[in-house]
């Protein structure tokens, strides 16, 4: 009896719970450096990848430091004249956020005209080579998921 009580209970519990997740449309967009691109399908709000500096440690390599890529992104509301700019940035980001480590992701949050946005940066490319010369700023793409909260 006491262990069917227990459980009536902790069913009770469970059936009760409320979730506060927030609900979010998610895409995922590949951008090639200087590329505008809209932020959703449905919002003239848009996205450049406007900047790009990559110190990471080359593959094969030895390196006394990680290194770290880092990308600005430019988000204009069609409302606004002036980009909202922010920085996002992979690998040793100790520059950009003091005491937090290597990242292979990096999250964001923006508000425009009245909308939240979540960006996350998953991905920089090309990655540097010990083999070859430095890639030009026009070779690199990012791979970024933007989740509109809702």
């Amino acid at each position: 009896m006491k262990y069917t009580t227990l459980l009536l209970g902790a069913s009770l519990l469970l059936i009760s719970c409320k979730s506060d997740s927030i609900t979010a449309q998610a895409v995922e967009k590949t951008i090639r450096y200087h590329e505008t691109v809209s932020l959703t399908s449905d919002n003239p709000t848009t996205l450049t990848f406007a900047e790009v500096a990559d110190s990471r440690c080359p593959e094969g390599a030895t390196c006394v430091w990680a290194g770290n890529a880092i990308v600005d992104l430019d988000i204009k509301a069609a409302a606004t004249a002036e980009p909202q700019r922010i920085q996002m940035c992979l690998g040793d980001c100790n520059s950009l956020y003091p005491k937090t480590g290597f990242r292979e992701t990096d999250t964001a949050t923006v508000n425009v005209d009245q909308a939240k946005y979540r960006l996350i940066l998953t991905e920089i490319a090309p990655y540097p080579r010990l083999s070859g010369a430095n890639p030009s700023k026009e070779a690199y793409t990012i791979k970024l998921k933007i989740e509109e909260d809702q």
